[in-house]
């Protein structure tokens, strides 16, 4: 089971445009209400390009 997918890209902004456009013709918001369950998820590329995505969540009390 996925829990979560992550694509690289050079060009962020042409690239969120895009998927901002495509899923938001599809009827799926980018924040999602997960109630008392909190998802953390952070996406970075170091000076070279290298990826790192760090996940987490917070189930709620």
């Amino acid at each position: 089971m996925f829990t979560h997918i992550v694509v690289g890209t050079n060009d962020p902004e042409a690239s969120a445009s895009f998927f901002d456009a495509t899923f938001g013709a599809l009827g799926i918001p980018g924040n999602r209400d997960m109630g008392e369950n909190k998802f953390y998820g952070a996406y970075r590329r170091d000076p070279v390009g290298s990826k790192l995505c760090a996940f987490t969540i917070n189930v709620g009390e």
